[in-house]
């Protein structure tokens, strides 16, 4: 799956889709810039991503219901 991040003021958060982190995702660059890094991030079914919030302003995350491939529940995720 390849999720895409989309950021707006709210609360640090952690984000596990199974037992273990497989990815992280910084909310904010160790420049301050407001992105997340990386942009995009790529997992296996069972594998999780663990967002941490960087720098800046507190994100949330947005998962796009459009790109979820066909088959998987969106509202699972």
């Amino acid at each position: 799956k390849v999720a895409q991040f989309a950021g707006v003021a709210v609360s640090s958060l952690a984000l596990t889709l199974a037992a273990h982190a497989d990815a992280t995702v910084k909310l904010g660059a160790d420049s301050g810039a407001l992105v997340f890094e990386p942009a995009t991030v790529t997992i296996k079914a069972g594998e999780s991503v663990t967002f941490k919030n960087n720098a800046g302003f507190p994100h949330n995350i947005v998962f796009d219901e459009d790109a979820v491939p066909s088959g998987v529940n969106a509202d699972s995720i």
